[in-house]
This record gives structure tokens, sequence and C-alpha cells, in this order.
């Protein structure tokens, strides 16, 4: 079995941002030279997150409201 490792740097410019890495992930898959198998996306940071979809304005700005609704910015967390 082959297996590959690649770390790409990422770095958000506002306290909430939805950035498109399906480009990056591309390239990676590619230089792997492997043609058929899994590719997984790991982030290290506990507050990132990865989700798929379809990358339209609207749905992006639907999943912004969403967890806005669901974790409140100006709340007094703890952590």
């Amino acid at each position: 079995m082959n297996v590959k490792l690649y770390e790409k740097h990422i770095e958000s410019k506002k306290e909430f941002d939805l950035i498109l890495i399906t480009d990056q992930i591309k390239e990676a898959v590619k230089e792997s030279g492997i043609q058929n198998g899994l590719c997984a996306v790991i982030t290290q940071h506990t507050t990132t997150g990865i989700i798929a979809n379809e990358g339209l304005p609207d749905v992006e700005k639907d999943i912004e409201i969403l967890l806005e609704k669901l974790v409140p910015h100006e709340e007094p967390y703890v952590h």
C-alpha cells in the first residue's frame, strides 16, 4: 500500500472565513501519482473545520448565518 503525506499551510484573513482548497487538494493528489485510493483532508486546529459543499456564494452565506445562530460570536464563552 502506498501512503503519501502532504502538508499545506493555509491562513485565514478574517475571524470567520470560508477558504476554497479544492485546487490544492487536486494538486496534491496529482503529485502523489496514486491513481486509485483515498484522500484524507485533516485540520490541526481546534477551531477549524472542513466541509464539502457546492461552493456557491448563497450556500456559503447560509453556512455563515447558521453557524452564527448555533455559536453566536458575542456569547460569554469560558474558553
